[in-house]
């Protein structure tokens, strides 16, 4: 799938995007574009994606305007806070104008290890745009048309979640902003919570947040988790008006801890 968003509407895509924001930082999207506003040292905010998507061939870019902040990103994370900076997750690849110096990096962390740069080098200026490509295991990062570093995708899993985001230190404060997000080639892989799923008190809005064929249950690599989901048929459970009754099988179906999986890996 291909995802594009100009920010014209002036109105969140919300079956996209959820807001991330920390400290006093906060973000709009208005006058056609992202906002990201940060008032204080160490405040950050933007936006990033509501579920998590397979990239293994993803062409992500986005237009940036960073002429106040100390950074504007674009990073893919196996992981999602709404409320921190996600520099501090524990796997991650990043892009990001940096206007404390003038640079551009790229910036890469695994297994919760200590953050390695790349690449840096003097950027081509605050306004252009930064870009993420995946294909055939190898990871890109271009600068507007400058290829500035390629590698062997290294992060564990290739389903990640999507930032673009401002951060704002001492001296480089204010608004900067976003413009014209795409990702293409992206595949939907991501998870509903148990409690969601009981919320849907309409049996066709239950349905659809269960959808799990047998087809994804016999293909699952896993058996324990491919017997636990066999335990009942799905077709049984959603049939179920009775809250109780679906809590129960609900239950029965997964021994997942918190998810069910809907979608790739």
């Amino acid at each position: 799938m291909a995802k594009y968003d100009d920010f014209n509407d002036n109105s969140r895509d919300a079956t996209f995007w959820d807001v991330i924001a920390w400290g006093t930082g906060s973000v709009a999207e208005q006058n056609q574009r992202l906002e990201c506003t940060c008032p204080a040292s160490a405040d950050g905010a933007g936006y990033v994606t509501k579920y998590a998507y397979v990239i293994s061939a993803l062409d992500a870019q986005v237009d940036v305007d960073n002429d106040a902040l100390s950074d504007l990103e674009l990073l893919i994370c196996l992981t999602k806070t709404v409320n921190s900076n996600p520099y501090d997750q524990a796997e991650w690849y990043r892009i990001m104008k940096y206007n404390r110096t003038d640079l551009t990096y790229v910036q890469r962390r695994v297994g919760g290890g200590t953050p390695v740069t790349l690449w840096s080098g003097t950027w081509t200026g605050p306004t252009g745009y930064l870009r993420i490509k995946v294909s055939g295991g190898t990871i890109y990062f271009y600068e507007e048309t400058n290829l500035r570093y390629s590698e062997s995708y290294a992060l564990a899993s290739t389903t990640c979640y999507i930032y673009i985001f401002g951060y704002g230190y001492t001296g480089f404060l204010g608004m900067d902003y976003f413009d014209n997000f795409q990702a293409l080639g992206i595949a939907v892989a991501h998870y509903l919570a148990v409690s969601e799923i009981l919320g849907a008190v309409d049996s066709a809005a239950r349905s659809k947040a269960m959808r799990l064929t047998v087809s994804e249950i016999l293909g699952m690599s896993d058996s324990a988790l491919r017997t636990a989901h066999l335990a009942q048929t799905v077709s049984e459970v959603l049939g179920m008006r009775d809250g109780v009754e679906t809590r129960k099988h609900v239950g029965r179906l997964g021994d997942l801890p918190d998810h069910y999986r809907e979608g790739g890996a």
